[in-house]
């Protein structure tokens, strides 16, 4: 009889323990995940180009908000410059193009490049006969809840490659050739 007994009472916590774990709660059932991105263990995972704890934010946003930038560069062949860029929605929601870079030099082309968070990255691409690449980290977030990216900065490291002559010009690489972006 004991030995029933003790069968039973195994197979009751077996059966419990089996029933409990089996139960766990849905931990996505209460988060909502924007921009078709996906829940996964209670986390969004993001589809690319958006970021935040739900992806409710576009990282290109950050650049193209208010995307009119004062330019202050140097090469490394090329003397001090002061110009504006402007940085608008590209193709795709990861991208943005970037107008008037390096001053008007590659006439009036746009330059294609990818964000991601507090990164743009220009991928090598050749524009009006040069070869360009490089990338740029934004900064100085301000109090503004609706745009806090509206008094940014962004330093720029990127190289122009000139294919007839094959100079290459590069900025923001070394202290002497800053390549510094301003909204304000």
């Amino acid at each position: 009889m004991k030995r029933h007994y003790n069968t039973f009472i195994y197979a009751l916590v077996a059966g419990f323990l089996l029933f409990t774990s089996s139960c766990k709660p849905d931990e996505c059932k209460k988060v909502n995940c924007a921009f078709s991105s996906v829940c996964q263990n209670g986390k969004c995972i993001c589809e690319i180009g958006y970021e935040g704890v739900q992806c409710e934010i576009a990282s290109r946003d950050k650049f193209v908000t208010d995307g009119t930038y004062l330019v202050n560069e140097t090469g490394s062949f090329t003397p001090p410059s002061k110009y504006t860029a402007v940085i608008v929605n590209g193709p795709r929601n990861h991208e943005v193009l970037i107008k008037n870079l390096r001053n008007g030099i590659l006439a009036g082309e746009e330059v294609l490049a990818t964000t991601s968070n507090d990164t743009m990255i220009i991928p090598s691409q050749i524009v009006n006969n040069h070869r360009i690449q490089g990338m740029g980290i934004i900064k100085g977030r301000s109090a503004i809840v609706d745009n806090p990216f509206l008094n940014a900065t962004i330093e720029m490291t990127y190289s122009v490659t000139d294919l007839n002559t094959n100079i290459k010009d590069e900025y923001g690489a070394t202290e002497n050739t800053t390549s510094f972006w301003d909204k304000n």
